[in-house]
């Protein structure tokens, strides 16, 4: 299983730009669950550029040993 980091930035631009989408599909979990375990299923798909778009959502990775932190999302 892949340690995966969401930093302060991308939970901030996750709640400005997707609020609504989480809020509609699960209004029962939190924000940052949300926002990890979305971004643990966009990373088993990475590229070499670090970026995946899942269900509509762009997913920024910075790998940090066998680390990935979320950076932002768009």
């Amino acid at each position: 299983m892949t340690k995966i980091r969401v930093s302060y930035h991308a939970l901030d631009r996750a709640s400005q730009r997707f609020l609504h989408r989480w809020k509609k599909e699960c209004p029962e979990e939190g924000l940052y669950s949300w926002l990890w375990r979305m971004a643990y299923k966009a990373s088993q798909n990475i590229s070499s550029d670090n970026i995946v778009e899942y269900q509509g959502i762009r997913f920024v990775f910075r790998k940090k040993g066998r680390r990935l932190i979320l950076v932002t999302v768009y």
